[in-house]
């Protein structure tokens, strides 16, 4: 028969091992909130928008978009701001179940802009900045010090 100091003991390791178990099903659901594959979007009015990390190679897209930019901006277009517009219609993957295609151009990307309107673009670029930040020299282990 089992002591209550040993009884004690087991609950306290079926606790720490709950407690484990939590822990990390808690840090591999926020990585995935971080970082989701997709994110669906109703906006006011009820459209509804899907974003998600675009295929291929997205950076070049932007900074040719970015291009396209500061050359109508005489050359003062090429801000962070710029940029962060660019990306988050460029994870704009369908609005109201119509697929969007990849933007190549500042035209593109000005009709997806269009079809979300002032408002759904400050929507979209929140959801961006919320689910897909930049990363930082700290998150990065291939930076060395």
């Amino acid at each position: 028969m089992a002591t209550n100091a040993q009884v004690a003991k087991e609950d306290s390791s079926e606790a720490a091992a709950l407690a484990a178990k939590v822990r990390a099903e808690f840090e591999a659901r926020i990585e995935e909130v971080k970082s989701p594959e997709m994110v669906e979007l109703e906006l006011p009015g009820g459209t509804t928008v899907v974003m998600g990390p675009p295929r291929g190679a997205s950076m070049l897209r932007a900074v040719t978009i970015m291009g396209e930019v500061s050359a109508r901006s005489g050359g003062t277009g090429g801000s962070a701001v710029a940029l962060g517009w660019i990306k988050s219609l460029l994870y704009v993957r369908s609005i109201d179940g119509v697929a969007v295609t990849n933007a190549s151009t500042l035209i593109e990307l000005q009709r997806i802009a269009d079809r979300l309107g002032d408002r759904g673009e400050e929507i979209v670029m929140t959801a961006y900045a919320e689910y897909w930040p930049p990363f930082t020299p700290s998150q990065l282990d291939s930076i060395k010090k």
